[in-house]
């Protein structure tokens, strides 16, 4: 087939491959044209940024039980053998020193207590940014829900999670995130 250039700037007749290598480069490529199912493994195809109100309450817990801390993020994965990466930090205090802290993300069926993080708190009134990470396969492409669960692992005193007890509108030293990625 021959390759005609027509009066409007088109160019028709070329086939699959037809252009020489390096031809094509990230100026020629339209906005928007390469589409979640074009990128390759390692893509970050969405992220979800936690709204401020899911994140920025202050819980405590003293007794030693795993308790939810209400910080959430939800995402509705694409393709169910994709990789979900949920991240963050919070602000965490203890009343007493010498104690610690565990953190765990619950992926709304089972809590991982064995990704996420912790923090052993050397002395009072000190506050700490203790950074969050969690990933597992998809496995659907219906909404998932992570929260972030907490617990004193070390005894009676009160141990915190988010920094303000009246938080307003405001992140307050806390955020929580989760992103689809290309497997």
């Amino acid at each position: 087939m021959p390759i005609i250039i027509n009066g409007s700037g088109t160019l028709t007749g070329v086939s699959v491959g037809g252009l020489p290598d390096a031809i094509v480069d990230t100026d020629m490529i339209a906005s928007e044209a390469v589409t979640k199912g074009k990128q390759g493994p390692g893509s970050v195809i969405q992220w979800i940024q936690a709204a401020n109100s899911d994140v920025n309450a202050r819980h405590s817990e003293s007794a030693g039980n795993w308790e939810s801390t209400g910080i959430h993020v939800d995402i509705t994965p694409t393709n169910s053998s994709n990789l979900i990466v949920v991240g963050g930090f919070v602000a965490c205090h203890s009343d007493t020193a010498s104690r610690w802290l565990e953190l765990a993300v619950h992926n709304g069926t089972s809590r991982d207590e064995n990704m996420t993080g912790g923090c052993q708190f050397g002395s009072t009134a000190v506050w700490n940014t203790i950074p969050i990470k969690y990933s597992q396969t998809a496995g659907t492409t219906s909404q998932l829900t992570f929260t972030l669960y907490m617990k004193n692992g070390s005894g009676s005193n009160n141990i915190y999670v988010g920094w303000a007890s009246s938080p307003g509108s405001t992140k307050n030293w806390n955020d929580f995130w989760a992103a689809e990625v290309v497997v």
